[in-house]
């Protein structure tokens, strides 16, 4: 039976690689700097919707996790195929399946618990995980839609991390800045990278 350790693997050379770069990030020129940590910051977030996404339809299928567990499952079978389980995070006991045809999202901690509390228990490991760390998971969301979008919502949203970090409204601070600025030691930049790794491994038990 297959496990989630290709995951694992991905997810600590992935974060290793941004940790490399974080620590270092000194000796790129000063104008680049903070380009290279927002770019950074992007990836992470990208990595934790793919991994989160791609271990939860892994476990639908019938995966274990890294340590050999195998999920409390509400299915009496495990599904075939990604399309498959995607599917049936959609409609599998819902009330209103034709109804509940919702986007699937990863990016949000009660979007993950939305798609998966018909197939997996309350109980299961992989949501509580996922909900423990609900905090950081929306810091590192609201911050790489401002990188990437940079628009007066994302503004809104991103001032909310900020007074999550500095206790106060900061004007003129920039994704870039904040993650780097040395307030902070470790660096954000280096404990995004951190926690990242830390956060992903626990929910597949790498």
């Amino acid at each position: 039976m297959s496990t989630l350790r290709t995951q694992a693997d991905q997810i600590r050379q992935t974060t290793a690689t941004a940790l490399t770069l974080a620590t270092h990030i000194r000796s790129v020129d000063s104008l680049p700097r903070v380009y290279v940590a927002e770019m950074i910051t992007v990836r992470l977030y990208s990595l934790f919707e793919a991994i989160i996404e791609d271990s939860a339809c892994r476990l639908i299928c019938g995966a274990k996790y890294c340590d050999g567990s195998s999920p409390l499952l509400q299915r009496p079978h495990p599904t075939q195929g990604f399309e498959r389980a995607r599917d049936a995070m959609r409609t599998f006991e819902r009330p209103n399946p034709a109804k509940e045809k919702f986007q699937l999202r990863w990016g949000r901690a009660r979007e993950i618990r939305k798609n998966l509390e018909y197939l997996f228990s309350p109980r299961e490991h992989f949501i509580h995980t996922v909900v423990g760390h609900g905090q950081f998971i929306s810091d590192l969301r609201k911050m790489r839609n401002h990188i990437a979008h940079g628009s007066v919502g994302t503004r809104q949203k991103f001032n909310e991390v900020v007074r999550n970090y500095y206790g106060a409204n900061v004007n003129a601070i920039t994704p870039g800045k904040m993650l780097l600025s040395s307030r902070f030691s470790p660096l954000l930049l280096e404990q995004f990278c951190r926690k990242t790794q830390i956060i992903l491994l626990a929910v597949i038990k790498g």
